[in-house]
């Protein structure tokens, strides 16, 4: 059954940037037969209204490791308590959700449509929310052997973009207390941002994929819309392989 199913396949998250073509990803997600839940019918986000939203959970993170490349076991008890307690809470109600049908009311969360024929058996379920990128060793933590699909896209694109919701939110808990002179233009603290999290992240991936305690794929969003057949082909060939 699907629920057996779920039991023993891994979770997938998708993150990056805000801008970086999440959307576009997880269509193809679902089009490859992977059951992606969904709180938001424009977005496909995970919005994490139970926790608050998302800065009340990345922030007290960010404000302890100032980075993205962190050992969990290492956040003040009392940051990490409370932090553990939202994310369960919100692993909970995916989980849930992705038994339900799909939500065509914000905030109201179910699993989106996919192909009827089409089962991904690599992947209980999926959910997507750019900053969740920020978490990942702590959905590592809590969901031991799970799948991260980092999804990238060109720096300078995101750094020009009028979406700079995560720099207003984070850059300066981020680079608190730093003692290096930061970029004092809102472009430059958005690449500043956007290269720190992504090494960052990638760099943590990549370590637990090798002691194989996460499975992890860094997708350019460049190559889904490539107006070039075979790049587009490949890298959905390879999302298709991985789920």
């Amino acid at each position: 059954s699907q629920k057996d199913r779920q039991k023993q396949a891994p979770l997938l998250v998708v993150g990056g940037t805000d801008g970086s073509g999440t959307r576009k990803v997880v269509q193809t997600l679902t089009s490859l037969g992977v059951t992606m839940v969904s709180e938001d019918p424009e977005t496909y986000d995970i919005h994490g209204d139970l926790m608050g939203g998302w800065p009340p959970v990345v922030s007290p993170v960010l404000g302890v490791t100032h980075g993205l490349d962190y050992d969990p076991m290492k956040i003040p008890s009392n940051i990490f308590n409370d932090i553990k307690s939202k994310l369960q809470k919100l692993l909970l109600q995916t989980e849930q959700d992705s038994h339900k049908s799909e939500s065509f009311i914000l905030a109201k969360g179910g699993a989106l449509h996919k192909p009827l024929n089409a089962q991904a058996s690599r992947v209980a379920y999926g959910f997507k929310a750019p900053v969740a990128m920020t978490l990942v060793p702590l959905w590592a933590y809590l969901r031991p052997g799970m799948k991260f699909l980092h999804v990238l896209r060109d720096g300078r694109d995101i750094a020009l973009s009028t979406n700079q919701g995560p720099v207003q939110k984070f850059y300066k808990i981020m680079y608190s207390g730093s003692q290096n002179s930061l970029p004092k233009s809102s472009q430059g603290r958005a690449i500043h941002m956007w290269s720190d999290w992504n090494c960052q992240v990638r760099e943590y991936s990549e370590r637990l994929e090798k002691e194989n305690k996460m499975e992890y794929m860094a997708l350019y969003s460049e190559h889904l819309v490539s107006s070039h057949m075979g790049v587009r082909f490949k890298a959905i060939y390879e999302i298709a392989m991985w789920v």
